[in-house]
């Protein structure tokens, strides 16, 4: 605090009001609000009165308002004078001029006492007199600043205090700074899902304060009198950008000593109570609407004549009325001010008549009250609404209720009841809305009681108990709603770090409770951002979990240290998908520019500099995060939107999806919109076999031959889940959960005969004729702020939005034949049906932005209203044959209305008083002489604009392009031959689409395709049907060859105006496929010039960093081309690669070593019949071969499905498994083994219930299925579903079973191939690898431990034997070895065995053959005796150091070998 002390030769003290002395002052308030431009218009109240001030006691003062007199102001200022309200002085005169006691001792005010007869807002100009009063003087400084209370809350204020001598008289200067108050009086209404942005708010702000008040006081004996008080009090409002204009609201206050006269001030004859100090009291200004003002005489009556007025005035006989916005917003206020009584009454009254039950019921959410909520409750448990009307209102209610604590508990009482929780659906849209509630209530009240939300943690507990995981999800969304800090420990001992019953939980529920911390991080940012770091470090848990704590983490926005902690996570990290998500999102969010980011983009851009770039070339099957946003700060507004594209295992469908919306207004930010999209297993139930699930035998068959592999661990099989959820705001509104249950359920409700006699009796109605009217109502927004002022009358900034969409429709049909009573849909196909119907939708929306006094006594306002009405009516006849193709629609002549769209604005000041409402005073912001020179000077300029553009619309090139004479001339040789197909060929499609005007006129257009097989021409004709309307468009296209296609188009008059030439055609570049695309014009429309304008307006508006980004990705050069051509020339230099060439006519466009996501399937173009010849299943096929992993070996170099290369030394006689179904399915199993005799490969599939062996017999490669030989000259060959197929390709044999997961086995003499489906990433395991994407962690063996030894990860694929009576003819065996030296181990001499199995020859036989291989050891001291069971979970110990070992290859056993 700076304090300046001087000494003044009087000492200073506070002001006082001398005993048996009544002090008379005059005094006048106002406040005014308006723009700041003087000649605009205002609004505004003023109060000018006598004023007396007596002491009553010790302390204890009268205070007395006498003559008052109220004044309403709308006018243009300053030239419009005030104008007196009589009626309402008159009706306010009992308590204006009603004493009232209030405490004061030493210049500060305490309580305040009044009869109850006089109202709260009368009261509050009272406190608005006394502020003035309010003085807190320092005897010994002059100069010093506070936190003072006032009527408008503790805020800072700084006194200036000087001496006037000569006139003996002491100055008193206090200033307020009303945005820097310990204590604010503010009530905000719809800004509950906003959070404040502090950052955006650091240049500007959108609302500001500030006071002023001046003090002339006469010293005394015993203290000062005051002899002149002023107030200046000034509150600007820019929500878009202060320096270049705001609207404001001025409040003044003056008083001033009269005399003083002894006559005492007499109370009335009633009991004065405690009301308070000081400081502001709210009334009705929330239940008061500031759009009008209603005198209530008989409210039940006034609410029953306007909801009369909705039902009748939006019926099918009236269509819409323009004014039911507003007539919906007065019944709104009318409700809110309503008891349950009333509300019950007038229920009771209409409920049995449709279309006003459907207005009570869209209005009764927007009542946001507890009479609402409990009006809803007992309507739902009483039976009285429908489901679905019970499931409108609770999706609305939470969302538009004022969260209280009582409201709350009711809200609770609601979603706990039984008959509630029976109905599945209101289920969840009353828990998800009780959450909602929850966390508004927290807003509200920063310290609601945590036990709002013990319940859901109850709830959580129990459910994670009985293992009921879908209550569990449910309550974890539930806590993600309310975001309340004591949720955080009932959720973390759901996290796998923090607790032991995130074992037992689905992934799913477990990023559920990750999910949960969004909301709480926005008010303990802290505690979630070390739970989320934990999560993301912690390198054992799923993926998917650490980039969902990735999310949460980045949303508390980190700062730099906290980043730099997960650059150092990343530089080791082994998981890519992990990777790939953090660095992407890092690098989107270094060029974020919104406020509240800064600090996050500056980390960022640092983290990503530490990063290698290697991680940015990661492809798209990588797991991505992006960020795009932009702000800007002149005008305060902003938008960014994120995505994040979760994956883990390379595959084209991604696990999750989730895009996020978020927008920044007047220094606030708001998380919009969300929407999340889960399809784990999704991919895998639509496209596999689905017997490969249900085959018992099968699977134990399969269990037989992997028993050989040592420590083996199957996954868990993926459950097919599809699940959605929508986010506004932040809270959770809807979810489904799309399982094979619920699509089962759903498949055999369609087909019951109950709805198939509901399509039927739908079908019926159609025929007969249906007419119906639906209006929906919708308060889309009601955003408020209410603050007193210094004169105690409340000021409102408020913006409401409310639409009332009508719609009208009838529709008839008719059938020929007529379709028997119990039709089906292939008697529907046969069906010539005529269609009639007439529609006549309509939206009616009003939008209202106020500020201004707001009182039931009196509304001072300026207010902005934009009206807008939209109808489209329409009428058509449509005929659908659909068994001979016919089709024809066809609009009839409407009664159209005046205006398809109708839009008025206005901006005016309004004042009003409830006592004389009919002489409302509305003047328009601007007058109407200023309006008339504005639209004066605007005609102006657009008659200049349409002149200029007129001049420059008339060239047109007529230099003829250059284009390919070959494809040009061919086409023309066709062309000229017949140059309208029409005149030999009957037309094969013919739309016809056609407007009938009212003077019978006809407008539309006729579409014809005729097609030309001979030549393989397709022509497509596109007409106008008016008789003056010459234009036409001519399309021509010819295949000249399976290689090349070209086409003409042309169009204008008579298809004379402008042509192009479009020719496309396949070959080769060198030895690379490629493709080229050419399109050549002699005469194209010239663009306007507002068009260029408009494009160069939104070229301005363009980010740098965005075309900065798009220009490092291509090379361009300037070179003049061909003038009217324009070239696209793409070649696959490899399956993954590609150079793609743009010549323009002044530049060429390149980019060389384009990466693809996907490979292209370039040797499968010339052969797309591996199962048939069916143009869907070739085109699957060719999809599958684009997307699919492969894994291939040539000699003895094998490349896994991550195309990882090492050298594979095979054991002799021992089938190694190449890949196979790593779930408990085991769809399949591909096994490979090297003969001992002629070291030739064989390949052994197991899948289904076939048994295939693919192997050579001198350089042949033969077959067998199930142990018999097949020859080659019957392939190829099916199983008995036909989902297998076997089959010659090239110089071998390819095994195709697509829907088991096995794209291609291929095996010939020098080589094999396997190749599996996108949906089986990720679910695989063998010497192949997972086929995930993850190259750091390659080499797992069937341990699930990850090894450094490409060869000891071989070894541990072979199904090794046990004795040498095994029918296989492998002679090893897998074991752990003991290092043969001796170690010191931290000082202890140590012995130390292998973590990981070593191949040895059985008992009996001898090595022949041997591989050094480096492999982990495990040591304990020298003296712990290890037995058989420690040695078989020695491959679960740590690695203490790694040595070479000899592992044996080859074997050859004796007799002695049993």
């Amino acid at each position: 605090m700076r304090v300046v002390v001087l000494a003044l030769t009087l000492a200073l003290v506070a002001p006082e009001f001398a005993a048996d002395k009544t002090h008379v002052y005059k005094y006048e308030a106002l406040i005014l609000g308006g723009l700041p431009e003087e000649g605009l218009a205002r609004a505004g109240v003023k109060i000018i009165s006598k004023v007396l001030i007596r002491a009553a006691a010790d302390n204890t003062y009268w205070l007395k308002l006498v003559d008052p007199e109220i004044l309403e102001y709308s006018g243009i200022w300053p030239k419009d004078s005030f104008v007196p309200a009589p009626k309402l002085t008159s009706a306010l005169a009992a308590q204006l001029r009603t004493p009232i006691k209030f405490e004061y001792a030493n210049g500060v005010v305490g309580k305040v006492f009044a009869p109850t007869e006089v109202s709260e807002t009368v009261l509050n100009i009272h406190r608005g007199l006394l502020n003035i009063l309010q003085l807190n003087i320092k005897k010994t400084q002059n100069v010093y600043e506070l936190q003072e209370a006032g009527a408008q809350g503790v805020c800072k204020t700084h006194y200036v205090i000087s001496e006037d001598t000569k006139a003996e008289r002491i100055h008193l200067t206090k200033t307020k700074d009303l945005n820097n108050c310990q204590e604010r009086i503010m009530k905000d209404i719809g800004l509950a899902y906003t959070e404040k942005c502090v950052e955006c708010q650091q240049r500007a702000r959108a609302l500001r304060g500030a006071a002023s008040y001046n003090y002339i006081m006469k010293p005394t004996s015993s203290g000062a009198l005051i002899m002149e008080a002023s107030v200046a009090e000034l509150h600007q409002f820019a929500p878009f950008n202060e320096m270049t204009g705001a609207a404001q609201m001025e409040a003044k206050q003056t008083l001033a000593f009269v005399e003083i006269e002894k006559t005492p001030i007499a109370p009335i004859q009633s009991k004065y109570i405690n009301r308070g100090s000081i400081q502001y009291e709210y009334s009705t200004e929330i239940l008061q609407s500031p759009l009008q003002l209603i005198k209530i005489t008989n409210l039940q009556a006034q609410a029953v004549d306007i909801l009369k007025h909705l039902a009748t005035s939006n019926s099918p006989q009236d269509h819409e009325d323009h004014e039911a916005p507003l007539k919906f917003l007065q019944f709104i206020d009318l409700m809110r001010r309503a008891s349950f009584e009333v509300l019950e009454a007038i229920w009771t009254q209409f409920k049995a008549k449709p279309a006003y039950r459907m207005w009570i019921l869209d209005a009764v959410p927007s009542i946001g009250n507890q009479v609402a909520v409990r009006f809803i409750k007992e309507k739902i448990l009483s039976g009285d609404i429908t489901l679905a009307e019970a499931a409108q209102v609770l999706l609305a209610a939470p969302h538009m209720v004022k969260a209280d604590l009582d409201t709350v508990k009711l809200f609770e009482s609601l979603a706990f009841h039984e008959k509630i929780q029976r109905q599945p659906v209101l289920h969840e849209i009353t828990m998800l809305g009780y959450g909602t509630l929850v966390s508004k209530l927290c807003v509200a009240e920063p310290n609601c009681p945590a036990e709002l939300v013990k319940p859901i943690h109850d709830l959580a507990v129990e459910a994670a108990a009985k293992g009921n995981f879908e209550e569990l999800s449910r309550a974890l969304k539930v806590l993600g709603n309310a975001g309340h800090p004591a949720s955080i420990k009932p959720i973390t001992k759901l996290l796998p770090v923090f607790g032991t019953a995130a074992a037992q939980l689905p992934l799913n529920v477990q990023e559920e409770a990750i999910l949960a911390l969004r909301n709480i991080a926005k008010r303990e940012p802290r505690m979630v951002q070390d739970i989320a770091l934990q999560l993301f470090m912690d390198k054992d848990l799923h993926p998917e979990l650490r980039m969902i704590a990735c999310v949460v983490l980045f949303e508390t926005k980190p700062q730099m240290g906290l980043v730099t902690t997960l650059v150092n996570a990343l530089r080791t990290e082994k998981n890519l998908q992990l990777a790939s998500f953090t660095y992407s999102y890092m690098k989107s969010l270094t060029r974020s520019t919104t406020p509240d980011y800064a600090p996050v983009a500056a980390a960022c851009n640092v983290a990503v500099k530490i990063l290698s770039n290697k991680l940015e070339r990661l492809g798209h099957r990588y797991s991505k995060a992006m960020h795009l946003d932009a702000y800007y700060h002149p005008l305060r507004v902003g938008a960014a939107a994120t995505a994040f594209y979760i994956n883990d295992a390379a595959t084209i469908l991604p696990r999750t999806f989730v895009a996020k919306a978020r927008s920044y207004f007047a220094g606030a930010a708001a998380d919009v919109l969300e929407i999340g999209v889960r399809t784990e297993g999704l991919q895998e139930a639509l496209l596999k076999n689905p017997t490969d699930s249900e085959n018992v035998d099968r699977i134990t068959k399969m269990k037989r031959v992997i028993k050989a592999l040592s420590n083996w661990r199957s996954q868990t099989p993926s459950k097919p889940l599809a699940s959605m959820y929508v986010k506004f705001f932040g809270q959770e509104v809807a979810f489904i959960n799309l399982n094979k249950a619920l699509i089962d359920q759903t498949i055999q409700l369609a087909k019951s005969p109950a709805a198939q006699a509901m399509g039927r009796n739908a079908l019926k109605a159609l025929l007969s004729g249906s007419t119906f009217q639906y209006a929906k109502p919708l308060l889309a927004a009601e955003v408020r702020r209410i603050f007193p002022t210094a004169v105690g009358l409340p000021m409102e900034l408020s913006f409401y939005t409310a639409a009332v969409a009508n719609a009208y429709v009838d529709v008839r049909a008719t059938m020929k034949p007529a379709l028997p009573e119990n039709f089906n849909a292939a008697q529907l196909l046969k069906t010539d049906i005529q269609l009639h119907a007439e529609v006549r939708p309509s939206i009616v929306m009003h939008t209202y932005a106020v500020m201004g006094v707001n009182t039931k006594f009196i509304q001072a306002a300026v207010m902005a209203r934009a009206k807008v009405h939209t109808v489209v009516p329409a009428k058509f006849t449509a005929r659908l044959d659909i068994a001979n193709g016919n089709f024809k629609i066809e609009a009839l002549p409407v009664s159209a209305p005046e205006h398809v769209v109708a839009a008025q604005v206005e901006t005016f000041a309004v004042a009003r008083n409830v006592e004389n409402l009919q002489a409302e005073r509305i003047t328009p912001i601007i007058p109407a002489k200023a309006v008339r020179m504005q639209q004066s000077n605007q005609t102006s300029q657009m008659s200049d604009s349409q002149a200029s553009t007129e001049e420059g619309s008339g060239s047109h090139a007529d230099s003829k392009a250059s284009t390919s004479r070959n494809s040009a001339s061919s086409l023309q040789q066709i062309y000229n031959k017949a140059r309208f197909l029409g005149q030999t060929h009957a037309p094969e499609v013919v739309i016809l689409i056609r407007a009938v005007r009212k003077d019978k006129k006809q407008e539309g257009y006729q579409v014809a395709a005729y097609l030309d097989k001979s030549t393989s021409r397709l022509q497509i004709i596109l007409a106008a049907l008016a008789e003056d309307d010459k234009w036409q468009l001519c399309a021509d296209g010819v295949l000249l060859s399976k290689h090349k296609v070209t086409a003409q188009v042309a169009w204008g008059k008579e298809c004379k105006e402008y042509k192009t030439f479009i020719t496309a055609e396949t070959g080769l570049v060198g030895s690379s496929p490629a493709a080229r695309l050419r399109v050549s014009w002699d005469r194209l429309p010239k663009v306007p010039k507002k068009c260029w304008g408009y494009m160069k307006m939104i070229s301005e508006h363009i980010p740098d960093y965005i075309t900065s980004y798009l220009a490092s990705l291509v090379q361009i050069k300037r070179i003049k081309n061909s003038d009217k051509q324009i070239q696209l020339t793409v070649v696959a230099t490899s399956e993954s690669t590609l150079d793609v060439i743009l010549k323009a006519p002044k530049m060429t466009v390149s980019k060389l070593d384009v990466n693809l996501p996907y490979r292209l399937p370039l040797e499968y173009v010339t052969d797309l019949s591996p199962i048939d010849n069916n143009m869907v299943n070739q085109i699957q096929y060719l999809f599958a071969e684009a997307t699919s992993a492969q894994c291939s070996m040539d000699k003895d170099t094998l490349t896994t499905f991550n195309n990882r290369r090492f050298k594979n030394e095979m054991p002799l006689s021992c089938y190694q498994v190449l890949a196979q179904d790593s779930t408990s399915e085991l769809k399949f199993i591909v096994l490979l083994k090297k003969d001992q005799s002629s070291e030739q490969n064989h390949i052994n599939v197991k899948i289904s219930d076939m048994d295939v062996i693919l192997y050579l017999d001198n350089d042949d490669v033969m077959l067998k299925v199930n142990g018999m030989e097949i020859s080659t000259n019957s392939l190829p060959y099916k199983d008995h579903t036909g989902s297998i197929q076997i089959k010659q390709k090239g110089e071998g044999l390819s095994l195709s079973a697509q829907s088991h997961g096995l794209l291609e086995v291929y095996f010939d003499k020098d080589s094999w191939k396997i190749q599996v489906v996108d949906w089986m990433r990720g679910k695989i395991a063998g010497i192949c690898g997972k086929g995930d994407g993850e190259i750091r962690q390659e080499f797992q063996t069937p341990s699930g431990r990850q090894t450094k030894s490409s060869v000891s990860f071989a070894h541990s694929w072979v199904l090794a034997s046990v004795s040498c009576r095994d029918k296989s003819e492998c002679r090893m065996k897998l074991e752990s070895v003991k290092l043969e030296r001796q170690v010191t181990l931290e000082g202890k001499k140590s012995k130390c065995f292998s973590v990981e199995p070593v191949l040895r020859c059985l008992p009996g036989c001898v090595p022949v053959r041997t591989t050094s291989v480096t492999i982990g050891y495990h040591c304990v001291p020298y003296e712990t005796n290890l037995d058989t069971t420690g040695l078989q979970r020695i491959h679960e110990k740590s690695v203490d150091l790694r040595e070479k070992v000899e592992a044996h290859v080859a074997c050859r056993c004796t007799e002695d070998c049993t």
